[in-house]
């Protein structure tokens, strides 16, 4: 099957213009003339950062043919930096990611397909930039795929390899779901006023917005006014009271899934109603700099309807949560575990986003995996510029057992 796949291995920018030639490895693949305009997504630490436009396909010749191939790329819009490490997929497939335990190290990544019945896929092993988790991009072009145990692996690149045995551990949370509509529904014998009901709504429309903006595109909001792109469209059913909720279809960024916010306000509430307050704290410091205020969203759209236990999330036939008393308990007791921290952390840059305005660091004490947002009167370049050991401080919410941190950026300073 022809599907691009592979990752970076050296970075060439072009003098001028945009566009980026890289050198890597590669899957089995052929671009034919009349993909002029063949897309690929590129993903770094299992999120999608840009969409870029294969322009050419070069090979530089030598032993290892499948480890000279050049691609150049320019992008479409996203982020417009690469790293060594980066990993490019077939924009018409579907990527999911697993953590996986090898039986050797993994010195560099490992492009190759399955021998299973999945034998139409791809596969990109790798370690997390800057952590030490193996992962594997699980690439395919199946609707959906069943859980995936043990598989193994023919290599394709490096080709010396041969085939390799690959446990599976755990799923990345972001792909469990396919979210296509959030459906709120309110079953209840008693009237149900209307502030009672517009109380629930707003802070849901809130709590939708506030985890869209932030997970794609930092601190600053895009809305404008009233609009943005992540605010829901409802439809109202007949009926008891049940209102559907679809994702806005004004135009959108390449890198952003529109129905990303209604996952993570499904996920909280099932989170909060099995009373895991420290996993509703990792889910949520992903994507929210603001926790407090997320969880105040959360905890009026439960505070309504904990006595009654009337309030029911459907995403699909199979897929609905009613909403307890217990969950009001889980995001309250959350709230009163929650308070606001200065951190101060020395280690190295590992990665930037100067779209949405982030950067990454290793604390090199303790290993906690940093997020730091910074505002628009820094500018990005001067980072990279001035090399990428530093001492950073920032203001955060996240606990401090939590294995990762997102901070409000308050001072750096550069490190030689």
């Amino acid at each position: 099957m022809n599907i691009f796949a592979g990752y970076a291995k050296k970075v060439i920018k072009a003098p001028f213009g945009d566009n980026i030639t890289i050198i890597g490895a590669w899957s089995d693949f052929i671009l034919k003339p009349s993909e002029e305009h063949y897309t690929v997504n590129q993903y770094r630490n299992e999120e999608c950062i840009g969409i870029w436009i294969i322009k050419s396909i070069s090979s530089f010749y030598g032993i290892n043919t499948s480890s000279k191939q050049g691609v150049m790329l320019s992008p479409i819009n996203g982020n417009k930096v690469i790293f060594k490490g980066d990993i490019f997929v077939d924009a018409r497939c579907k990527v999911n990611f697993y953590e996986v335990v090898l039986p050797f190290e993994l010195n560099e990544p490992i492009v190759g397909k399955p021998t299973n019945e999945y034998d139409n896929c791809r596969v990109v092993i790798y370690n997390r930039i800057g952590l030490d988790n193996k992962y594997i991009a699980f690439i395919h072009n199946k609707e959906e795929i069943g859980p995936i145990q043990d598989i193994t692996i023919k290599c394709l690149d490096p080709v010396d390899t041969g085939l390799i045995r690959v446990e599976i551990i755990t799923q990345n949370s972001s792909d469990n779901l396919d979210i296509k509509q959030l459906e709120i529904k309110i079953d209840s014998e008693k009237h149900i006023t209307l502030n009672k009901l517009i109380n629930t709504m707003s802070p849901i429309r809130s709590f939708l917005l506030d985890a869209g903006d932030n997970h794609y595109y930092g601190r600053e909001s895009v809305r404008r006014k009233n609009n943005s792109i992540f605010e829901p469209v409802v439809n109202v059913r007949a009926g008891s009271i049940r209102v559907i909720l679809t994702p806005n279809e004004g135009q959108i960024d390449g890198f952003v899934s529109p129905t990303y916010p209604f996952e993570l306000f499904y996920k909280s509430l099932s989170l909060a109603e099995s009373k895991d307050t420290q996993a509703l704290f990792e889910l949520l410091r992903e994507s929210l700099l603001d926790l407090k205020r997320g969880l105040y969203h959360l905890l009026s759209i439960t505070r309504l309807y904990e006595k009654e236990g009337i309030f029911e999330v459907i995403v699909s036939e199979n897929e609905h949560l009613r909403v307890t008393k217990k969950s009001f308990d889980t995001i309250r007791n959350a709230l009163q575990d929650l308070n606001t921290r200065e951190v101060l952390i020395i280690g190295r840059i590992y990665a930037i986003d100067s779209l949405r305005r982030w950067f990454k660091v290793k604390d090199e004490k303790t290993s906690v995996d940093w997020k730091f947002v910074y505002s628009t009167d820094i500018d990005s370049m001067s980072i990279r510029e001035h090399g990428d050991y530093v001492k950073v401080i920032g203001e955060t919410q996240t606990p401090e057992n939590a294995r990762k941190g997102i901070a409000e950026l308050k001072g750096i300073e550069f490190l030689t």
